[in-house]
């Protein structure tokens, strides 16, 4: 290699020439991670440097397919079969042999007979599909121009002929046609490309990504006209913003209701949601006689050793009599309890009754099945979720088959994925929404229950009695007091703890904190850091280096690899970023690293213990991976934990709001501890939030049952 540029590809080398005339020749041109045990074919035209003779500009290049075993086994084993590993593409070799390649295309049937799973087989045949010549011609283009495999892929099974022209024509036409791709990409593929960046495509684009960044920053479903309008001709005067927005108003992908400007995924969400709540069924299960129904709490109470007060008995009395119902309250209120009882009524009322139990992270779904005894799933989960295409199985055309649907932590539920879970509940006669209104909302856009509260269409129980009290913690009352406002009865004491320190000195008394607690026979899964930032001093990034070096210190029997801003080593307690489906893992799941697997230096593969399900990470997957001894508040939500340790530091005041703080002790089941300025702590729970999230949902619901009764 002679030069390298990692941004845009541009090589210069010298290779290795099978020609009569030559042993070698300097190639210059565009290709990505040269591999030098791979053979290439170059297609350009000889050219004569001033100072470096004659050279090959290359404008196309493909791999030449292998042919010998160890060249096959690493051609099966790259990215372009996921779930393929080198002992699986062993395995394929000594099945079919040299022309195991030519074999397949001539006969794709053939791989049945391979020993290998339905998975990997079907990532067989898409691999080797997807090798074509047509196929490297187009990777070739894009990777010159920055686009990653993944994202070529996706682009040449939208278009699959003409992709190239289709794109040059209008690279921006991407953010709106393939999932993954936003306005970032497109960009620099235009420049790059040298599109002319005065065209009306990218105003276009300019002004739908405008209103994607709003929502994206405030978790608003919609943007004001003339703030939009305003915002648009302040930074690109070039264009014309009427022309702009009645374009892509035209292409539906702006909607305009009013004075208010929606992305078309919010607008639709909203009318699902609204049309679906309104033709609900009506009373479609039999509900029991009141002497039935308190029959059967008696036998409840008596097998679980548990006595309803009035306010569990009419909020399970409400879900009986309605179809669609909220159940809200703080923690120990008997949410739970609740949730129980109901499953258990209708599985003794119809034995073959079929009900669903979903939550939003998979933490949340787990602790949801361990505490009803039924299993749960999350909402990606329940519904078959594509990763690559961001669509589900389940839908209207396939909704799901149960007929009572209990959706917990309710308050996480952005408005795009309860209109996807509402369209596949064709067949659902019931449907509980459980969850705390005073929790921190999605962090996609929409405030789903506080809209569904207040349209005043839906019967909402609110618990508010506390009863946890035995062999349970403080926290539950300290949140009550943050809810109520009840500022002069907060008490740090017993299992809520404040350790008043300065800022400068935050850090090192949580290593103290936690070094202690170690030494009490305390497991690190016990403890868990939960902080408002990343970058700031005592932020997450901070925090997560400074506790993987006192609990997880470099070690001669633990290997390293380094990904990124990571140094991943065996033995760390690690954090899952997105749901991905087919590995059973959800996003905000905690596991431990169990082994790093580096023999292949350009494959290392980590696999992780997630509470004994075994996930093996390589390549793009790795970046699903973070540390978890600290992790963010947002990640938090819908998990519990024993001992729960938040740093309260000025540089992230204007991060720590009411809900936020709400929802970062209620994660705590036992211990809290604050660590830092007490008098900021008060300060921030005592002032409400500054921004209240725009969302048209309840008004859209109100404004149906006006226009239809």
């Amino acid at each position: 290699m002679i030069f390298y540029n990692e941004q845009n590809y541009y090589t210069v080398a010298s290779f290795s020439v099978d020609s009569p005339l030559f042993d070698e020749m300097i190639v210059v041109g565009y290709i990505k991670d040269i591999d030098y045990d791979q053979n290439y074919h170059l297609y350009g035209d000889y050219t004569d440097h001033t100072t470096y003779g004659q050279q090959f500009k290359f404008e196309n290049v493909e791999k030449v397919k292998p042919s010998d075993e160890a060249s096959l086994i690493r051609f099966l084993s790259s990215t372009l079969f996921p779930s393929i590993g080198k002992k699986s593409a062993g395995v394929i070799y000594d099945a079919l042999g040299d022309d195991l390649i030519q074999k397949i295309k001539d006969d794709p049937s053939i791989i049945n007979s391979i020993s290998i799973s339905d998975k990997q087989k079907e990532s067989l045949l898409s691999g080797i599909n997807n090798s074509s010549h047509d196929f490297d011609a187009i990777v070739n283009y894009f990777v010159s121009f920055g686009l990653s495999i993944n994202q070529i892929m996706k682009i040449e099974k939208k278009y699959t002929k003409n992709t190239i022209e289709i794109v040059t024509n209008n690279p921006y036409q991407l953010m709106e046609e393939i999932s993954g791709i936003g306005f970032k990409t497109c960009e620099k593929l235009a420049i790059n490309m040298g599109f002319d960046l005065k065209s009306h495509h990218r105003a276009e684009a300019i002004l739908i990504n405008n209103v994607l960044e709003h929502m994206a920053r405030n978790g608003d479903t919609y943007v004001y006209l003339d703030l939009l309008q305003k915002d648009f001709e302040k930074k690109y005067s070039d264009y014309n913003f009427i022309d702009a927005f009645l374009e892509v108003q035209k292409r539906r992908m702006l909607m305009l209701e009013g004075d208010k400007v929606y992305h078309h995924t919010q607008f639709d969400s909203e009318q699902i949601i609204t049309s679906v709540i309104h033709s609900f069924p009506n009373q479609s299960l039999d509900k029991p006689s009141d002497k039935k129904l308190e029959t059967l709490l008696q036998n409840i109470e008596q097998s679980i050793n548990i006595t309803y007060d009035e306010s569990q008995k009419a909020a399970i009395k409400t879900f009986m009599h309605s179809d669609l119902s909220i159940l809200t309250g703080g923690p120990g209120t008997g949410k739970t309890t609740i949730i129980n009882a109901m499953v258990q009524i209708y599985k003794e009322l119809y034995p073959t009754i079929r009900i669903g139990l979903t939550a939003p992270t998979g933490r949340a779904a787990k602790r949801l099945g361990e505490l009803s005894g039924t299993e749960a799933f999350t909402i990606h989960s329940l519904l078959k979720w594509d990763l690559d295409n961001n669509t589900f199985k389940y839908n209207y055309e396939e909704p799901l088959d149960i007929d009572i649907l209990v959706i917990d932590e309710f308050s996480m539920v952005d408005q795009w994925l309860f209109a996807r879970l509402l369209e596949a509940c064709a067949n659902v006669k019931k449907i509980l929404i459980v969850g705390d209104e005073n929790q921190l909302p999605s962090v996609l856009p929409g405030a789903v229950l506080r809209d569904l509260i207040q349209s005043d269409l839906i019967p909402v129980v609110k618990l508010e009695t506390i009863y946890r009290q035995k062999d349970g913690s403080s926290v539950i009352y300290l949140a009550d007091d943050i809810v109520k406002s009840n500022y002069d009865a907060i008490r740090f004491e017993d299992d809520v703890r404040f350790f008043e320190t300065p800022n400068d000195h935050v850090d090192h008394l949580i290593l103290q904190i936690v070094e202690q607690y170690i030494n009490y026979g305390y497991s690190i899964n016990d403890i868990q850091l939960l902080a408002p930032m990343y970058k700031n001093a005592s932020g997450i990034n901070i925090l997560n280096k400074k506790i993987q070096q006192l609990i997880n210190p470099a070690h001669p029997d633990k290997k390293d690899f380094k990904y990124g801003y990571h140094n991943f080593r065996e033995g760390d307690k690690v954090l899952q970023l997105k749901n991905l489906i087919d590995l059973d893992v959800s996003n905000g799941d905690i596991g431990f690293i169990i082994e790093i697997d580096d023999s292949n230096k350009n494959d290392v593969r980590i696999t992780v213990d997630f509470e004994g399900n075994i996930v093996e990470y390589h390549d793009e997957l790795l970046s699903y991976l973070t540390y978890a001894y600290c992790i963010s508040i947002h990640k938090a939500q819908g998990s519990e934990y024993p001992i729960v340790i938040i740093p309260i530091v000025n540089s992230a005041s204007y991060m720590l709001r009411k809900r936020l703080l709400y929802t970062a002790i209620t994660r705590s089941k036992k211990n809290l501890l604050l660590v830092g300025s007490q008098s900021l702590f008060l300060e921030r729970i005592s002032k409400a939030d500054d921004h209240i999230r725009l969302s048209s949902l309840s008004e859209s619901l109100k404004q149906y049952t006006m226009f239809n009764q």
